[in-house]
């Protein structure tokens, strides 16, 4: 049976556009979005990228973090874990095995203001092994990934990272 859907469009014998070779897939493109597949389907994103992790920062309590856990987030119910990190030390994080996507919001501890020194946002996984820096970069902090191996060395004391992930 023929494709009812048009995935390419040629024109006077030469190919303008084609989907034919498109590996986008619902899960890459933001949710309720319309794209095409490669037949020239349509089709509706499923990635979130919503914040859902405001009012949250290294001073928050274990009991406010908590209330924020166990949100669906791409089918996952959120988890968290604080690191505290001195000047020099690295720290490492594993997240479970399989696809994870995360936040980090780092903090100086113990001092009043709770302005984030950096957040990072990533993925760890066979296929989605990242961590982006979002704003002004962290200028005291080097944060890598490795597989599902997440680095973070810091170079002050007093920070505080907080890793929401699902």
């Amino acid at each position: 049976m023929a494709n009812q859907y048009k995935n390419e469009v040629i024109y006077n014998g030469q190919t303008l556009i084609s989907l034919k070779d498109d590996t986008i897939a619902p899960e890459k493109v933001l949710s309720g979005e319309t794209f095409h597949d490669r037949s020239g389907a349509p089709q509706t994103g499923s990635m979130i990228t919503h914040n859902v992790y405001d009012g949250l920062d290294s001073s928050s309590t274990d009991d406010a973090l908590s209330a924020n856990m166990g949100k669906m987030l791409n089918g996952k119910k959120l988890q968290y874990e604080k690191i505290d990190l001195a000047n020099g030390a690295t720290k490492t994080f594993t997240f479970p095995t399989g696809e994870t996507i995360f936040a980090i919001i780092v903090s100086r501890t113990g001092v009043s203001s709770t302005t984030a020194e950096g957040i990072f946002i990533g993925g760890a996984g066979a296929n989605n092994s990242h961590v982006t820096a979002i704003g002004t970069p962290a200028t005291n902090l080097t944060v890598s990934m490795s597989g599902n191996t997440l680095s973070m060395t810091s170079s002050t004391s007093n920070l505080r990272a907080i890793i929401i992930y699902a």
